[in-house]
């Protein structure tokens, strides 16, 4: 049963990603999406994070579910981009430099905005 509701969830996911719902590339100095997710598990923001990074091939993805973040930097541009650097504008947290994971301790939306006003 378990594995059953997670590959629905998977399904789900794709179908989300593939469909672009919800899904807003920005662009600044590099292509960037911030968004707000259901997901259950910081793996599972993981999961989200790689799909859509897979989908923009190259900018940073930065995933909110809850009170938990996630920022993934395409590998191209972890040297401009290190994800621990970024993970200031969300709380605390930390990860190899393409991918932070951590909690946050201020709203998504001014997390967002901040990351937004960087990239620009």
């Amino acid at each position: 049963m378990q594995r059953e509701r997670e590959k629905l969830r998977e399904q789900v996911r794709l179908a989300r990603i593939q469909g672009g719902d919800g899904m807003a590339v920005k662009r600044g100095q590099v292509s960037y999406i911030t968004e707000t997710v259901d997901a259950s598990s910081v793996d599972e923001l993981k999961a989200y994070a790689d799909r859509y990074l897979e989908k923009i091939k190259s900018g940073v993805v930065t995933l909110v579910a809850g009170d938990k973040f996630v920022i993934k930097v395409s590998r191209d541009l972890t040297n401009q981009y290190d994800a621990n650097r970024l993970k200031e504008f969300f709380g605390k947290g930390g990860g190899p430099a393409h991918l932070v994971t951590g909690t946050l301790t201020v709203p998504a939306d001014e997390a967002f905005q901040r990351l937004a006003d960087a990239l620009k």
